[in-house]
C-alpha cells in the first residue's frame, strides 16, 4: 500500500520564495553597481595645469610642484608622476610619484638647485590601462638664468626623423646651434610615457658639421622597445655658451605609431 505524500508546509514554501527573491534582488544590485562602475569610470586623466612655488626660486628654496588633474568628475585617483631635468648652473635628474593633496591636486617637493639652473618639469597621469596624459610645458629658473644675451646664441631648425616613428625606430634629432661666443654644449632632453611607464632622459648633441648638431635615440628591436606604439614623446634642445647665455627651443611632441620599423 503506497503511502500518501506529505505536502510541503506553507511556511517552508514561503521561506524558499523569499530566498529566491532575495537572490534575484541581490544579483540585480550587483549588476547595477557593476554597470554604474563601468559607466562612471573615466577613460582618461587630464592634466589641467602644472605650477611651481615659489615661481622664481633662489638656490636656497625647495620647490613645490603641483599638478591639477581632472578625472571627468569622478572620485578615481590616477597615478601621477613627476620627472625633472636640471641643467646649466647645476645638473640633476629625478622625481617620483606625486602625493594626492585633495581637490584633484597632486604635489611633490624637489630641490634646492644651484643658482643659474633651469629645471624642466614633466608630469604624467595614468588611469589604469587608459591613455596617458603628459604635461611638459613648465620650466623653472633658479636665480638668474641669462636668456637672449649679447652673444646671440640661438637654436634653429629643430627637427626629428622619421617624422612618424614606429616601434623599433631610431629617432634622430637635429638642430642648428650658433653663437658669437664659444659654445659650451647643446643638450637634447626628452620625456616619454606609455601606460604604465614614464621617464625623462637626455643626450649631449654632437656637432657633425659646423653649426649642425645631432643626437640619436636608439630603439633596437633586439633589446625590446623603449617607445612602444602609443608612446607620448616630448623633447626640447637647450644650449649654453661661455658668456652664460642660454637658449631653449620649447617643447615638440609626437606619438609612436602602430607597427614595427621597416627594415
Amino acid at each position: 500500500m503506497r503511502e500518501a505524500a506529505i505536502p510541503a508546509s506553507p511556511r517552508r514554501s514561503e521561506g524558499r520564495l523569499i530566498l529566491v527573491l532575495a537572490t534575484v534582488i541581490l544579483a540585480a544590485i550587483v549588476v547595477g553597481a557593476t554597470l554604474a562602475y563601468i559607466a562612471n569610470r573615466p577613460r582618461e586623466a587630464h592634466i589641467l595645469a602644472v605650477t611651481a612655488s615659489p615661481d622664481r626660486p633662489t638656490s636656497a628654496d625647495v620647490i613645490t610642484v603641483t599638478a591639477e588633474v581632472d578625472t571627468a568628475g569622478t572620485d578615481w585617483r590616477p597615478d601621477v608622476v613627476l620627472e625633472y631635468q636640471a641643467y646649466f648652473g647645476g645638473y640633476d635628474r629625478g622625481g617620483g610619484p606625486m602625493r594626492f593633496s585633495g581637490g584633484g591636486r597632486y604635489v611633490l617637493d624637489i630641490g634646492p638647485f644651484p643658482d643659474r639652473t633651469e629645471v624642466w618639469l614633466a608630469v604624467a597621469a595614468f588611469l589604469g590601462d587608459a591613455q596617458v596624459d603628459v604635461n611638459a610645458d613648465r620650466v623653472v629658473q633658479v636665480g638668474t638664468v641669462l636668456r637672449g644675451g649679447s652673444s646671440g646664441l640661438r637654436i634653429e631648425n629643430l627637427n626629428h626623423a622619421p617624422s612618424q616613428p614606429r616601434a623599433g625606430d631610431t629617432i634622430t634629432v637635429t638642430a642648428a646651434v650658433t653663437t658669437d661666443s664659444t659654445l659650451v654644449g647643446a643638450l637634447l632632453i626628452y620625456a616619454y610615457a606609455h601606460s604604465p611607464g614614464f621617464g625623462i632622459a637626455n643626450q649631449t648633441m654632437v656637432e657633425e658639421a659646423p653649426g649642425s648638431f645631432v643626437a640619436r635615440i636608439y630603439n633596437p628591436f633586439l633589446f625590446g622597445y623603449i617607445f612602444e606604439p602609443g608612446t607620448v614623446f616630448q623633447y626640447r634642445v637647450v644650449a649654453i655658451d661661455m658668456t652664460w647665455n642660454t637658449a631653449d627651443t620649447g617643447v615638440l611632441s609626437l606619438a609612436v605609431a602602430d607597427g614595427q620599423a621597416q627594415p
